[in-house]
């Protein structure tokens, strides 16, 4: 989570303020490296936390794209883990009118140093609707919410089972509750 507050400081002053941006990316660098080892160490029925795998596994899919495209690590996060985690931990539905608006700020391909990269990668795409049609639900923006899941999500068949398809595509009554 500290590495995760240091990142979203250096998407803030990436721009604006490149020493402050410098320190909040060596800062975010060594929290998230810290992150994967520590995960683990609590078990609940022998089983590893979800968290912890969800950490363990979001970490190692930021180090191999960082490695597959030769950027740095922090470089290599592409949706935002702030708001990821926020939806984890059910915070959305706790945020006001001012806080949902500035998550869905947060969400904007901009903030990320490879917007384009990111913007074609369809897990990372699916990632940024999924938040943004849970961020706009609880706003009650329910039409515009469905809207984005079907034309980002629903579309695409690999995530729509063949048989399911069809049905859910065509289907204006089709809720996104």
């Amino acid at each position: 989570m500290t590495g995760i507050a240091f990142l979203e400081l250096y998407r803030n002053t990436r721009d604006s303020d490149p020493e402050a941006a410098k320190i909040h990316k060596a800062k975010a660098t060594e929290y998230i490296q810290k992150g994967p080892p520590l995960a683990g160490k609590q078990k609940v029925m022998a089983q590893q936390l979800p968290f912890d795998i969800y950490i363990v596994a979001k970490v190692q899919k930021w180090t191999e794209r960082a490695d597959t495209w030769k950027i740095d690590l922090v470089d290599a996060i592409g949706a935002s883990p702030y708001v990821e985690m926020m939806f984890f931990w059910n915070g959305i539905k706790k945020c006001g009118p001012v806080e949902l608006q500035k998550t869905i700020d947060l969400l904007e391909w901009s903030r990320t140093s490879q917007p384009e990269k990111f913007s074609e990668d369809l897990d990372e795409k699916s990632i940024v609707t999924l938040l943004k049609a849970t961020v706009l639900r609880n706003m009650d923006k329910f039409v515009e919410s469905k809207d984005i899941l079907q034309k980002d999500i629903l579309s695409h068949e690999k995530f729509v089972p063949s048989f399911l398809a069809p049905t859910v595509l065509n289907d204006p009554h089709t809720s996104c509750a």
